[in-house]
């Protein structure tokens, strides 16, 4: 399942009120327990860049790189094997991983990878 706009905008805004810049955990907090894709996890970062919120990483952040290769070659198995791109839970079940940990390793890995 997909976020729609409207529900992107009010968690964009939510993180929006916490100032400058908010955490990966700030961003992992807001999105709850939503069934979501990467590509709203993308989403959601660019909207809160276009705010010039900045995103910074966790205290700690030594256990999300850990989970990163778990998350990714899950990720990318779980996508070759259906032809679409997975949701978290499907991730995290697949990884054997918590929910949030998944939803860490991604912010993790977007916000490495842009910048």
């Amino acid at each position: 399942m997909s976020l729609d706009a409207d529900e992107l905008r009010q968690i964009a805004e939510a993180l929006a009120e916490k100032g400058e810049s908010v955490s990966l955990d700030d961003v992992g907090d807001a999105l709850g327990h939503r069934a979501i894709l990467v590509t709203d996890i993308e989403q959601l970062l660019f909207s809160l860049d276009l705010r010039g919120i900045k995103v910074k990483e966790v205290d700690d952040a030594q256990s999300v790189p850990d989970y990163l290769a778990a998350v990714l070659g899950a990720a990318r198995q779980l996508r070759a094997l259906h032809t679409r791109i997975p949701s978290v839970i499907e991730i995290a079940e697949h990884a054997g991983l918590p929910e949030r940990a998944v939803r860490m390793a991604l912010l993790f890995a977007t916000v490495m990878s842009r910048s």
